[in-house]
């Protein structure tokens, strides 16, 4: 007796149906894509008891005929393509043929629709393989009924979530889709209540307001970018508006929303010197590129891609959200709005530098406060590297501990230039904001004053942000030649990786040599001043590099960099002479880039005036 059986065309289709649709999301995404694949511009959108009970998708587009509603819930019936060799660049969200079929298959399908021009529409009902169409009066546009869903399956029914749950999936998943197409206008309903509205009107700002609210929009800032035919465009959260999940990254191409490893390991790593571990970005960013250098038939879902080229791809997403958040930290971009009717707050970490020569305002100068502040100029304060000369003007040395707690330096009257300014003074100076050092706390947090603000400085974390940003740019490197050279152990590939980057490495201060089974390096950068670790640093260097081939090799140096900002920067709880500390100061004030260290951590914490004040009641 034969044991293989042939199963009928509707158990097939019960079976397939699980590919496509999971959940009453899954139907829901497929729903809506064939409303945007009909040139809707006009979408709406219902949804009861989590999509159980009724998922109803109505549009304003193409219509369909009347000899193609019955077609429409066969398997591999579509009008998007007509041979396999169309996939290759093909445009539409829809092309497998497979959602209508698979919908059909476990619910109580209805289809209304009515073609524009047309006299009348007709209605499709489906329900176990059993189907009916008539003619009925109807709107243009089409109607897409979902009922019982997964009546006739109930292993798969039974491991849906409570209500809510589903109810939440298919609002994240119809939000994906008014993002991917703005110029669309959507509403959705959640049992008769509505959730969102989207204007329709082309401005992606707007829809992201109109989803997730004002308080998450007014923390996106816009990134736009061109690299190599790739184009990114999109938002993403200021730094200290960052999650602790990925839930509110979004990524689109060519309008496709996607789940892509690659995209978001771009926007996490241009934001890798700006958040601590653990803590996520908010992003919603489209791609665009040539579909031929894309695969979207991966998975029945089309959630998921493959590009041709995947470094092209992170270095066009990466760079695009680098040059946004240096925006942020020129004073003009942090003081400039946001796009659209929400301005992007300012943040109080770091006090943005005014214009050079710049008239200081009557509100902001020192003499009315009754107190001396030093207004930052590029010459008041002397450098380290201006009382020691060490070969290098990044590493304050560290002064011998006195052995007292409280140890207050006598002034030396060869740094008189680090004296405060008198008040009639600072109308001359170039302007900036007006500060006073205060002091150390601990050896490891200064204290600075503004006519408003406290602020408390990591010590650690703000000369490493500054020996990191000093490195990147490549500026001022300095190598420094060691007397004997040292050795280092390697893995074969570690040390290749090395070997064939030396001349990149050099423009960092790394100079090495093949030696054994590694290398031996022969200078490094004039920040580290400290060779005792060099092999640890360079090992861990080494692995940095070879780590992420999906990223760019000059990204994972940049990367790696972290390691000797962290090693060369000084330590918590090593006693610093004031004028260091009083040049480490002076950097703070200068730049608004040093507002996190380059692990992300925070460079300092901001204590309002009036936020002290009311702790006193007064």
């Amino acid at each position: 007796m034969a044991r293989i059986n042939l199963l009928d065309a509707q158990s097939a289709n019960m079976i397939a149906a699980g590919e496509v649709v999971e959940r009453p999301a899954s139907a829901l995404k497929e729903l809506v894509e064939n409303a945007l694949d009909a040139h809707a511009r006009k979408l709406r959108i219902d949804v009861r008891s989590g999509g159980r009970e009724q998922i109803a998708v109505t549009d304003n587009g193409d219509g369909m005929e009347m000899e193609d509603m019955p077609r429409s819930v066969l398997r591999h019936a579509t009008s998007k393509i007509k041979t396999g060799a169309d996939i290759d660049g093909v445009q539409t969200l829809g092309f497998r043929g497979e959602a209508l079929a698979a919908i059909a298959a476990v619910s109580r399908l209805q289809i209304v629709s009515r073609q524009r021009g047309a006299d009348s529409g007709y209605l499709f009902e489906i329900c176990d393989g059993q189907s009916k169409l008539s003619e009925v009066g109807c709107p243009y546009g089409t109607t897409v009924l979902v009922e019982d869903l997964f009546f006739n399956t109930p292993a798969r029914r039974k491991f849906l979530k409570r209500d809510g749950s589903e109810a939440a999936a298919c609002t994240a998943a119809a939000a994906k889709l008014a993002l991917s197409h703005p110029e669309v206008s959507v509403e959705m309903l959640i049992d008769g209540t509505e959730k969102f509205r989207t204007a329709g009107d082309g401005d992606l700002y707007s829809a992201i307001y109109a989803i997730y609210g004002r308080n998450v929009a007014k923390t996106m800032v816009p990134v736009e970018y061109y690299l190599d035919g790739i184009g990114v465009e999109g938002f993403v959260s200021l730094p200290e508006a960052a999650r602790g999940s990925r839930t509110m990254q979004l990524y689109f191409v060519n309008r496709r929303s996607v789940n892509s490893k690659t995209l978001a390991a771009a926007v996490e790593e241009a934001f890798r010197s700006f958040l601590p571990v653990k803590r996520f970005p908010a992003a919603v960013l489209t791609v665009s590129i040539d579909p031929r250098q894309t695969d979207v038939n991966v998975h029945p879902a089309k959630t998921e891609i493959k590009f041709a080229d995947e470094k092209k791809v992170f270095s066009a997403v990466y760079y695009g959200v680098k040059n946004s958040l240096a925006c942020l930290q020129t004073p003009s971009a942090a003081e400039a709005p946001a796009p659209g009717p929400v301005s992007v707050p300012v943040r109080e970490t770091v006090p943005p530098a005014a214009p050079e020569h710049a008239p200081v305002p009557e509100s902001a100068r020192p003499a009315e406060s009754g107190r001396e502040y030093t207004v930052f100029s590029a010459s008041s304060v002397t450098s380290p590297d201006e009382l020691f000369d060490e070969g290098t003007d990044d590493l304050p040395l560290a002064s011998p501990p006195t052995g007292r707690l409280f140890d207050v330096p006598v002034p030396d009257p060869e740094f008189e230039v680090l004296s405060d300014p008198e008040p009639a003074m600072l109308p001359e100076l170039s302007a900036g904001p007006a500060y006073r050092y205060v002091g150390e706390l601990y050896d490891a947090f200064l204290i600075a004053e503004t006519l408003d603000t406290v602020y408390i400085i990591d010590k650690h974390a703000l000369h490493e942000r500054i020996l990191y940003e000093k490195l990147a740019a490549h500026k001022e490197t300095n190598a420094q030649w060691l007397l004997t050279g040292v050795p280092v152990t390697l893995t074969d590939e570690q040390t290749r990786v090395l070997e064939e980057h030396a001349a990149l490495l050099s423009e960092y201060g790394f100079v090495i040599e093949p030696f054994g089974d590694g290398v031996i390096v022969r200078a490094v950068p004039g920040a580290l001043a400290d060779t005792a670790d060099l092999p640890a640093l360079l090992e861990q260097f080494a692995a940095e590099l070879t780590t992420g081939n999906a990223i760019p090799f000059a990204q994972r140096c940049d990367r790696a960099l972290f390691t000797i900002a962290c090693k060369a920067s000084l330590k918590a709880g090593v006693h610093n002479a004031p004028v260091h500390n009083e040049w480490l100061i002076e950097r703070f004030f200068e730049s608004a880039t040093v507002r996190y260290c380059p692990h992300g951590r925070p460079v300092s914490h901001a204590l309002p005036k009036r936020e002290i004040e009311k702790y006193f009641d007064r």
